[in-house]
């Protein structure tokens, strides 16, 4: 009898976790909220279920990717930043000490089902210090021209 008893209470507690859980990506918790069953807003995004470590935040409007998203390592320390604008993102990379790594715009196209995340433009690179090391152009990803310094 007792073990049909806590049978019935994990089928229960089974059943009733995976209604919560449909029900946090229908709807979205305080962290990713949802419109017409797509991202929108402000978001979120931890690396552990306890909601301790950020792994990224930022904003959403209407499923795509919008303003500012910063990314960070699980230590806490920002990795990246990420402005989105209309036709390119604007890409800043960070060394440990939280000195400018490299910047310059990407792109995103998206081909039947693959989405592709490339470098375009102009880059610039330093080293720890924030001294300039190059300035690298791109095409589609592909470097075209390199200035060392």
């Amino acid at each position: 009898m007792k073990r049909i008893a806590v049978v019935r209470s994990i089928g229960f507690l089974a059943l009733l976790l995976t209604s919560r859980l449909i029900h946090a990506q229908n709807t979205g918790d305080p962290d990713r909220p949802y419109k017409n069953q797509q991202p929108h807003g402000k978001w979120t995004i931890w690396s552990d279920s306890l909601k301790t470590k950020i792994e990224s935040t930022g904003k959403y409007r209407n499923g795509k990717e919008r303003g500012t998203w910063r990314y960070f390592s699980p230590t806490g320390q920002l990795l990246k930043k990420e402005h989105y604008r209309a036709k390119f993102i604007q890409t800043r990379y960070y060394h440990e000490n939280g000195k400018r790594k490299s910047s310059g715009k990407a792109r995103l196209t998206m081909e039947e089902e693959y989405i592709h995340y490339f470098v375009d433009g102009k880059w610039k690179e330093f080293d720890s210090r924030g001294k300039r090391l190059a300035t690298v152009w791109y095409n589609k990803g592909e470097e075209i021209r390199r200035e060392d310094r």
